[in-house]
């Protein structure tokens, strides 16, 4: 067990009485660990249960001292201590109470109660002499503003969001503002051509919400308009027309 407690192993009830058997089997001893074994063994050698605190078992002290001793000292160079910062986070459960008390000898009482979890999250930070300390609540805005991306990138159209500049970005962003106010306008003519090309047919149903669209118009805005309406009726009529040759079912000699 003291060499287990040295390597820091966990060392249970469990393992001492499994390891107590193995030995005793080993020994060709006939005996078995009892619970009463156990308690009188541990008040034999004043063993008791502790709980673990903290985790600097699992520190590397050996680089943590050496760069402590000889890379940090670098890093301070050509700064004044109260130009060096250090900051960091802390929880402060502010309704929790203590988890015991005070009482008198032969007083049973001692249920607890339920401990409210409600807390604050503290960003503190000084500086290396401690001239400036400084502690803040780190929060929510009540009042967040509504930025979106678009509009928040928009202040500057040749914003770099990621990646690295070429030399043709290098050269296009040193051009004057006039070139490149024309190159966009040439960039923008371009894409509208493209995107007029690209626009799919209208179908039957877009075209006669159109017209009705065009009657109301004529209807309300024009003092005669039966020669505009004439029209658009010749029209309707043609869209129905074109829908029926689409809609003909086709013949099953069609296929063959």
């Amino acid at each position: 067990m003291v060499y287990a407690c040295a390597h820091g192993a966990t060392v249970t009830d469990h393992v001492i009485r499994q390891k107590s058997s193995q030995l005793a089997v080993n020994l060709e001893v006939d005996f078995e660990p009892s619970n009463g074994w156990l308690m009188r063994c541990k008040q034999a050698n004043n063993v008791s249960f502790k709980k673990f605190h903290g985790e600097s078992t699992s520190a590397d002290h050996g680089s943590a001292n050496e760069w402590v001793t000889n890379v940090l000292p670098q890093l301070f160079r050509g700064y004044d201590p109260k130009d060096v910062w250090n900051c960091d986070e802390t929880g402060i459960f502010y309704k929790a109470m203590l988890s015991g008390s005070l009482r008198f000898a032969g007083d049973e009482q001692s249920n607890g109660t339920k401990v409210p979890k409600d807390r604050l999250t503290m960003l503190q930070f000084t500086n290396m002499d401690g001239s400036e300390k400084h502690a803040v609540v780190v929060g929510k805005s009540a009042k967040p503003r509504q930025t979106d991306f678009d509009e928040f990138i928009s202040f500057d159209d040749r914003t770099q969001c990621y990646g690295e500049l070429t030399d043709t970005d290098i050269t296009r962003g040193i051009k004057s503002d006039d070139q490149d106010f024309d190159e966009d306008d040439d960039a923008e003519s371009v894409s509208s051509e493209v995107s007029e090309s690209d626009k799919p047919a209208p179908n039957s149903l877009a075209a006669l919400n159109a017209f009705e669209t065009l009657t109301a118009y004529f209807e309300a805005k024009s003092s005669n308009p039966d020669g505009a309406l004439k029209m658009i009726y010749g029209l309707d009529e043609s869209v129905h027309d074109v829908n029926k040759e689409i809609s003909v079912q086709s013949k099953m000699t069609d296929f063959f």
